[in-house]
């Protein structure tokens, strides 16, 4: 990822040569990025290469990280989409190629996105990968949803101030 600040706009630029795959350079590179935009409080341009905006999390290097490593990695990917989601200045997106799964979530993270016209596919794939998407839900309903309690997502909290409260607890769980 290279960034170029000019007029107050940083210009992100993903090129790994390849399908702009997500790993943990791809997040660490982003996350640089970002201070240097906030630094210079410009707005964001994020754009990939010809025909490649970004073919989600790298699936050919994550699964043969350890536990651990791999936790880290999705851990610090939802950090810089929430950061990125919630940037304190306006992002735009130019998604010029395809943009899938985790490419999809970082284009959906923009206030603007523009895509290129072509042959390109657009979208998060999870339900083709078997990946239930269910209603949506309010907090309300997700907290008391008997899916929620017997998978046990709701974990009880013991807070010094407020007592205990239940908080949302970790969507995946790994072995050690």
């Amino acid at each position: 990822i290279t960034c170029r600040i000019e007029d107050g706009i940083a210009r992100l630029q993903l090129d790994d040569g390849k399908a702009n795959a997500i790993n943990a350079a791809f997040i660490q590179a982003l996350d640089v990025a970002l201070d240097r935009a906030e630094t210079a409080r410009a707005a964001l341009l994020i754009e990939g290469r010809a025909g490649v905006f970004s073919g989600g999390l790298d699936l050919k290097s994550l699964p043969f990280l350890d536990a651990h490593s791999l936790r880290q990695v999705l851990a610090d990917f939802g950090r810089v989409m929430l950061r990125l989601y919630s940037f304190p200045r306006p992002v735009v997106v130019r998604a010029n190629g395809h943009a899938i799964a985790g490419g999809a979530v970082l284009m959906l993270t923009a206030d603007e996105r523009y895509g290129t016209r072509g042959p390109y596919k657009v979208g998060l794939n999870e339900t083709a990968l078997g990946i239930p998407a269910g209603k949506v839900r309010t907090i309300d309903e997700v907290y008391d949803w008997d899916q929620t309690r017997s998978q046990g997502l709701v974990v009880e909290v013991d807070h010094p101030v407020l007592g205990t409260v239940e908080l949302p607890g970790p969507p995946i769980r790994f072995d050690d």
